[in-house]
């Protein structure tokens, strides 16, 4: 497993299981947590790839190396599970809709608030995805007042063949004292119209 991995980095057929980065790190975090997240069905097993405790800086966990034991116990689950990387994930760009096969996604992401003196922009963001023909959307996350900075969070949509349709959100937050980096994952089943 590569140090600074972000994203989900891989799928087990015969576990119907997604490998993906997630957490929160950074200075002002409360519970900081930076983790390989394994998700079959409604079963997360994390394995944490966290730095120590004096490396608090949001780059601990993207650009400076992870602790080797950490990668090496996250490389032998994904190498047991027989996990593949994941090579079809796409970007979607704010105020973008991206089709992929039978599915529409949506990306919206709009000015809440210009910030102050001590405060950084906030921005409303949301992504929906319709799976067929109907139009009716499924909403995969929405926020509000959310500080992302002018660029905005990396949105990435894995189409995973033969398994589920999983969204990655990565965003960097500067306001008021915090500085962070957070990864989240919606894993979405079309066929019951929810994410989790």
């Amino acid at each position: 497993m590569a140090s600074g991995a972000t994203g989900c980095v891989g799928w087990s057929e015969s576990e119907r299981a997604i490998a993906c980065i997630e957490g929160r790190w950074g200075l002002g975090v409360d519970e900081r947590s930076w983790a390989l997240v394994v998700r079959s069905g409604a079963t997360r097993t994390p394995i944490s790839l966290a730095p120590g405790p004096e490396f608090p800086a949001p780059g601990a966990v993207t650009d400076d190396p992870l602790p080797a034991p950490a990668r090496e116990r996250a490389q032998a689950r994904l190498t047991s599970g027989g996990f593949r990387t994941i090579t079809n994930g796409r970007t979607i760009e704010a105020g973008a809709t991206l089709t992929l096969g039978i599915v529409r996604a949506s990306y919206t992401r709009a000015a809440a608030s210009a910030g102050g003196n001590n405060s950084a922009p906030q921005f409303n963001e949301r992504l929906e995805i319709i799976p067929d023909a109907t139009g009716s959307a499924i909403e995969v996350f929405s926020f509000s007042d959310v500080a992302t900075g002018d660029t905005g969070p990396v949105v990435t949509i894995y189409p995973v063949v033969g398994g589920p349709f999983v969204v990655h959100r990565s965003a960097t937050t500067a306001d008021e004292g915090i500085n962070q980096i957070e990864e989240q994952v919606w894993v979405c089943d079309l066929a019951a119209r929810r994410c989790e």
